[in-house]
């Protein structure tokens, strides 16, 4: 029912994202105890929200141009004036102008971006990756294992990335691009620290299910969030210095 509302409204020409994600989390909550995916709700929504825009790029186009146009000749030399009628018209046509030349399946994403981009994901990533914070307290039975991977990422990374340009380069066989410091091959180097998903898988070839396995994850999200923060302090000063 709550997607045939969705068609309907597309069918309708609405173009109110908030009223589709307002649906869509409506599908997604009435999927939620019926046994299917939820993630169905999300390619069922994505399918059902209007992706064609009401104005194609030339008439946007045209109608951009016109529009400043009569905004330019409705200001004149008048600075620091109160806006008149016409230049008050303007940027509501605009931004309704806007509004057609964007699809609302674009306008959602658009909006939804950041949000799944720093946050979601990294949570999705987190629970999937079968992480226990539990570990941190006293149950954590091999902080030494931890360190140890922590360290391996934080240092391993940017000594075999620098080192073997730098010896290419001392012994001819490479040649550095000129603007390319060696401060910012260490910074570079020691992002190359930051690691997920290869980590995570050999980290569960090497201890498997063992008890040392929570451990060495905790520490490949220390390592990397050390490198992250180190990479970025390293760069920023590379580049506002010599």
């Amino acid at each position: 029912m709550v997607l045939g509302l969705v068609v309907l409204a597309n069918r309708m020409g609405v173009r109110s994202p908030l009223l589709y994600g307002l649906l869509g989390l409506a599908l997604w909550v009435s999927l939620l105890d019926s046994g299917i995916h939820t993630t169905i709700a999300g390619v069922l929504l994505a399918a059902a929200v209007p992706a064609r825009t009401r104005i194609d790029a030339h008439q946007f186009l045209a109608r951009v141009e016109d529009l400043l146009a009569r905004f330019g000749a409705a200001s004149g030399d008048r600075r620091g004036s109160l806006a008149s009628p016409d230049q008050l018209a303007a940027p509501h046509c605009l931004e309704d102008a806007c509004e057609r030349a964007a699809t609302p399946l674009q306008r959602i994403e658009h909006a939804l971006h950041p949000w799944v981009t720093f946050g979601i994901m990294p949570l999705f990533a987190l629970a999937n990756a079968g992480i226990s914070f539990a570990a941190i307290g006293g149950g954590l039975g091999s902080p030494r294992v931890m360190v140890g991977v922590a360290l391996g990422l934080l240092t391993g990374k940017p000594i075999g990335i620098v080192l073997f340009p730098w010896l290419a380069v001392r012994i001819g066989l490479a040649a550095k691009p000129e603007p390319v410091t060696w401060s910012q091959m260490m910074g570079a180097g020691l992002l190359c620290g930051v690691g997920f998903t290869m980590s995570l898988f050999v980290a569960t070839l090497a201890f498997g299910k063992s008890e040392p396995l929570a451990a060495a994850k905790l520490g490949v999200l220390l390592g990397s969030a050390l490198a992250a923060l180190v990479g970025s302090a390293q760069l920023a000063r590379s580049k506002a210095g010599p």
